[in-house]
């Protein structure tokens, strides 16, 4: 399982994090329903040019929402990617025609999933956080994907006040990752690695331990796991 989490920045900022993501692939998909719903038909066209821009090439199929699509259309593709918007008009997507289960079995293949801002929150347990960081209140008690556990995603965290993902952490009880908009971390085989050139803060004890992290620093992350078909046997 390998997951890609990002900081919400521009393509430009995000550079380092698309570039490892990127690496090798050949087939993407897009999810843009994040956005505001004049903006996601022209998504696909903007994503093909970002990744022209970065000298990142790769086929790229842009879904306007999951409305007729089968959960096992993800099995040709090498990479998922879910960019930013609105958190919970994002999950509700998701959620509303049954992806969770198709998106974990898809990385539990070996597929990657990269996700932006909203797309990196997406990836985690729990939403809630998202109504205390960006006033999307639609987004409290909504659970994600739930790839990484016991752990909020805070981006964009460089332009909030530096004690700001403490008092977050403070309120949900769990733990916090930090991601400033240029930077964000790789996450396999139960190990995060930071990307980027600004350092990540990983926060932990309910806001009362902060350990900053750079690139080449390693951290324990838990992640999903299969279940075995003869579990509870």
């Amino acid at each position: 399982m390998t997951l890609f989490l990002a900081g919400g920045g521009s393509p430009t900022q995000e550079r380092l994090v698309w570039a490892e993501a990127f690496e090798g692939v050949t087939r993407v998909l897009y999810w843009p329903f994040a956005l505001p719903h004049e903006h996601v038909r022209s998504a696909g066209v903007w994503f093909r040019h970002a990744l022209k821009d970065l000298s990142i090439e790769a086929e790229v199929d842009s879904w306007e929402s999951l409305d007729g699509h089968d959960r096992s259309a993800l099995g040709p593709y090498d990479l998922l990617f879910v960019g930013g918007g609105s958190t919970s008009t994002l999950a509700e997507q998701v959620l509303r025609h049954d992806f969770v289960s198709a998106v974990f079995d898809f990385v539990a293949a070996g597929g990657r999933y990269c996700g932006g801002s909203a797309g990196a929150l997406l990836a985690c347990e729990t939403l809630t956080i998202a109504s205390l960081v960006d006033g999307d209140t639609r987004a409290t008690g909504m659970r994600g994907l739930g790839l990484i556990e016991n752990l909020s995603v805070f981006p964009h965290a460089d332009t909030f006040p530096k004690n700001r993902p403490l008092e977050v952490a403070r309120a949900l009880g769990h733990d916090i990752l930090a991601l400033p908009e240029a930077s964000g971390v790789a996450v396999e085989g139960g190990v995060l690695r930071p990307i980027g050139p600004d350092p990540v803060r990983l926060i932990t004890n309910a806001g009362h331990d902060v350990r900053e992290m750079r690139a080449g620093e390693r951290a324990e992350a838990r992640v999903r796991r299969p279940v075995s078909p003869d579990a509870g046997t």
